[in-house]
């Protein structure tokens, strides 16, 4: 899947003195002679330069070290590697920069992962293993299913390995442990049983009777159908 070509940026991207730059060119032009498709590839060429500089300016890289160490990667087409999902803006309150792995490790330490489906503690930061029962089932929630970590988990971005992670979130970061997960999926309220015709005829013949009218049963029903509509009671 594509980004939508009209939040990609289209004005020429600065040139970058790196094989990154070159690669991704080349890969443009190659795919704009066998196949024109308006600005759409030359509008993914400027998104990848653009966002290849936001993660410089974020992270204290060079915007030519940021591109090269994803053209290094990419082994398939650039409209579909150069996209939020694998590229994702890089947010102050969401992403935590290490110059290491090891200095990764060292901060999240041993106590584990906080599943955001079932909130048990889980071993992996990728799929849970708690063992917790959550909803009728042993879960096995993955961060890199449909609904990723739920806005629950964290990214982080290590600068020798110039990767960007989800993962859930490690213990040792939280501020405060979230209420678990039911174990059982919540039964829902039985719904309300609906009055038969009969009744519901019945129920207006007993309304009509105590009101105080010299109309027929016929007259009045017809009149307080009308007032019901108008939003009157009678």
């Amino acid at each position: 899947m594509t980004n939508n070509v009209a939040s990609i940026p289209t004005e020429a991207p600065p040139v970058l003195d790196c094989e990154g730059y070159r690669k991704l060119l080349a890969a443009v032009e190659s795919d704009e002679a066998k196949s024109p498709r308006g600005n759409e590839y030359r509008a993914k060429f400027a998104w990848a330069i653009a966002r290849a500089k936001h993660y410089a300016e974020k992270t204290g890289l060079t915007p030519e070290a940021i591109l090269d160490s994803w053209e290094k990667r990419r082994d398939y087409w650039f409209l579909n590697f150069y996209q939020e999902a694998n590229q994702p803006e890089i947010k102050a309150d969401k992403v935590r920069i290490f110059e290491t792995v090891e200095d990764l490790l060292k901060s999240i330490g041993s106590a584990g992962f906080r599943c955001p489906s079932c909130c048990g503690v889980s071993k992996s930061p990728y799929e849970c293993n708690s063992g917790k029962k959550a909803y009728g089932k042993i879960c096995d929630w993955k961060v890199y299913g449909l609904f990723g970590h739920m806005g629950k988990g964290i990214a982080v971005f290590v600068k020798e390995k110039f990767a960007l992670e989800n993962l859930f979130m490690p213990i040792a970061w939280e501020i405060e442990a979230p209420e678990p997960a039911p174990e059982e999926v919540p039964q829902r309220p039985a719904p309300k049983k609906k009055k038969s015709s009969s009744e519901r005829s019945k129920a207006r013949y007993r309304e009509f009777q105590s009101s105080d009218t010299s109309e027929t049963f016929f007259e009045w029903l017809k009149r307080s159908e009308e007032n019901r509509r108008r939003g009157f009671k009678y």
